[in-house]
């Protein structure tokens, strides 16, 4: 369905007021994944997932914790690690494995590939002297305007046209462009940046203390966009389709776009969902949700959409929160969770009903966009995209509590500190860890998969289930799986992977002469250990899986993270 949502989006066939409120004028962006799908081989390249772990790693060692006033902020380092040059944009453009959006800059409107970051804040173009990337030339471009200006190190501050694919809910559909200010980077030929990728960045980190580019004539992408009257709102969204393909929603999200399309199928199969208790309860058997799949594979086939709609991505629309926790008393017994083995009760159970409770109302006030969304506040270092998961849960079983969690969509696993990764496993059973040099690597029987789920603001949403298959790049729910550990072995290597950034960052406590030495050395050593490091001991980063099986919202004026399960 969402694949039918996308081409509908392009093509302008969604439109209008979706329910008891109007869509705001939001700007999509196509998504695509440089290098293709992550793993998508039946059997795991454990050499292959090392350097991808050690990668996304590296990605979070390049910024440091400062204090600035009564607060703890995330900022670039002086001299980034590895000894990169200070001249360098912390984002790593044209790195195989990031997602992208193309965007077309100048009066001929010139493609230019920009990356999309959530661990930067600055919006840049390049023009290294490297043939890799796509370059913006402002010499084919009439409507370029120079500045003498440098907000960065071999950095002009230009301005020109940039084009952009608007949905409104009163005007349809309909391209706009208009004339940006943003950094155009062109390191010198002695510079190590010269031998770069060539192309864009554009960072979506909710933070100014991350910005290298410190002038006041620089603006974001989404301070801009709202400067010129073509979205209301600084909030974005991002919804991964597949493994290569997803959308980046500027101004607003797809979620009503995607409860029409649903709301249209529906309607098509004449279908009606009775009611008990006040509570939309939805009963889907086999029949019905074979019914559906078929109908969505003839639309995605009218849609000139290759290999029809992931059928696993239906039904979901009306679940709008994801699955209500179950009874939080804890003097009434949970229902088991079946850790031994995985039936398919055990996994259908809350898929079969989905349950919709009647959003609280207060009708003096207009309702929004923002009621039908689950919010979380993000906490930590200011910087990142940081929050805290309520629980993480198991086959139904709540294994782990008030877990911090990081979200990036350019890290293509769910990194796990080693404490919560050893938990998280030890509650499957048969699992174990793959010998030297796979340390950080998990292995589980592929016949029994486990199904996990993840709490924000009270309520549990799907993230993985079921094992790697040859179709996993065009489910819309991540499988777990990230291949089996050889071609004949009956084990298959966790999603999950632990890591160990942070590990050991604290400052070791030197001994004094007497105890008040001892005290404030301690004190003092404490203090720089914690802000010497990354910030990442005993957090978990949600990766790349994350987006593909919910729809995520974020707020940096609220400073909130919103989740709906479609």
């Amino acid at each position: 369905m969402l694949r039918v949502l996308l081409t509908a989006l392009l093509l302008g066939i969604v439109n209008g007021a979706i329910g008891d409120h109007k869509v705001p004028p939001i700007v999509h962006f196509t998504l695509e994944r440089r290098a293709g799908p992550f793993m998508w081989n039946k059997t795991a390249n454990l050499k292959y997932l090392v350097e991808q772990l050690e990668t996304a790693e590296s990605r979070f060692n390049v910024t440091q914790r400062e204090v600035r006033g009564n607060k703890v902020v995330r900022a670039p380092k002086t001299k980034a690690v590895g000894g990169d040059e200070r001249s360098k944009l912390i984002g790593d453009i044209g790195r195989e494995g990031n997602w992208y959006t193309t965007m077309r800059v100048g009066s001929v409107k010139q493609p230019i590939h920009v990356d999309v970051d959530m661990l930067t804040a600055d919006m840049a173009f390049t023009a290294t002297s490297s043939e890799v990337g796509t370059k913006f030339d402002e010499f084919f471009s009439t409507t370029y305007q120079a500045s003498e200006e440098r907000p960065f190190e071999s950095c002009t501050l230009p301005r020109d046209n940039v084009n952009f694919n608007v949905h409104h809910s009163k005007k349809n559909h309909y391209h706009q462009s208009a004339p940006l200010t943003f950094p155009h980077c062109k390191p010198s030929k002695q510079s190590l940046a010269s031998i770069d990728a060539s192309g864009g960045i554009v960072g979506l980190a909710p933070a100014e203390s991350l910005r290298q580019m410190k002038h006041e004539g620089v603006s974001s992408l989404v301070e801009q966009l709202i400067a010129n009257d073509i979205i209301q709102d600084d909030i974005f969204s991002i919804t991964l389709i597949n493994g290569i393909q997803g959308l980046l929603s500027i101004g607003g999200t797809v979620a009503d776009s995607v409860a029409a399309i649903d709301e249209r199928i529906e309607s098509f199969l004449g279908r009606s969902s009775p009611t008990a208790g006040g509570e939309e309860v939805l009963d889907v058997d086999e029949d019905a949700m074979s019914h559906v799949h078929n109908t969505a594979q003839e639309l995605g086939n009218l849609g000139n959409i290759p290999g029809g709609v992931p059928g696993n991505f239906l039904g979901r629309g009306r679940a709008r929160g994801g699955f209500p926790l179950p009874n939080k008393d804890p003097s009434k017994p949970q229902e088991p969770g079946g850790l031994i083995k995985r039936g398919l009760n055990a996994v259908a159970e809350p898929i079969a009903r989905k349950i919709r409770r009647p959003r609280p109302m207060d009708h003096a006030s207009t309702p929004t966009w923002r009621d039908e969304w689950r919010w979380s506040p993000v906490e930590g270092a200011e910087g990142w995209w940081q929050t805290l998961m309520r629980g993480i849960w198991v086959d139904l079983v709540k294994i782990l509590k008030n877990q911090p969690c990081i979200i990036d969509i350019n890290t293509p696993f769910i990194l796990a500190p080693p404490h919560a990764a050893k938990q998280f496993y030890g509650s499957i059973s048969g699992s174990y860890r793959l010998p030297a040099p796979y340390t950080n690597f998990y292995a589980f029987p592929c016949n029994n998969p486990p199904f996990m789920h993840v709490e924000f603001s009270g309520f549990r949403f799907p993230l993985m289930r079921g094992m790697k298959n040859t179709f996993s790049s065009q489910g819309f729910n991540s499988k777990f799986s990230l291949g089996k550990v050889s071609d004949d072995s009956g084990y298959c290597v966790g999603a999950v992977v632990e890591t160990r950034m942070g590990v050991g960052d604290q400052a070791p406590l030197k001994k004094g002469r007497t105890r008040k030495d001892d005290a404030l050395r301690g004190a003092a050593s404490l203090e720089s250990g914690m802000l010497a490091g990354n910030g990442m001991r005993d957090v978990w980063v949600l990766g790349e899986p994350i987006f593909k099986g919910l729809g995520i919202v974020f707020d940096p004026k609220q400073k909130a993270i919103g989740f709906r399960a479609f």
